[in-house]
C-alpha cells in the first residue's frame, strides 16, 4: 500500500459564508494549508490538531462516536 500524503487547503465555512455575503472581507477568511495531510480512503471525517483548530476558530458542533487505531472512542466535531 504505502503511505500517501497531499497538500490540503482546510477554511472556516462561517467565514466563507460571511464572506460571500459581504460580512467579512474575502482575504481575512481564516484558512490554513496542511502540506503533508495523510490520505485515509476509508475516513469519512477529518481530524485535526488542537492547534489548527484554534487557528481556524472553529467551534463543536457535537461528538461522535468513531473508531480509530487505538479503539473506539467519543471525538469532537467542529
Amino acid at each position: 500500500m504505502g503511505r500517501v500524503t497531499t497538500e490540503a487547503l482546510v477554511e472556516n465555512v462561517g467565514d466563507l459564508y460571511a464572506a460571500d455575503s459581504g460580512l467579512l472581507p474575502a482575504d481575512q477568511v481564516r484558512r490554513v494549508v496542511l502540506p503533508a495531510a495523510l490520505v485515509d480512503t476509508g475516513a469519512t471525517l477529518l481530524s485535526l490538531p488542537t492547534s489548527v483548530i484554534a487557528q481556524l476558530g472553529l467551534r463543536p458542533a457535537g461528538t461522535e462516536r468513531v473508531t480509530a487505531s487505538t479503539g473506539q472512542t467519543q471525538a469532537t466535531l467542529y
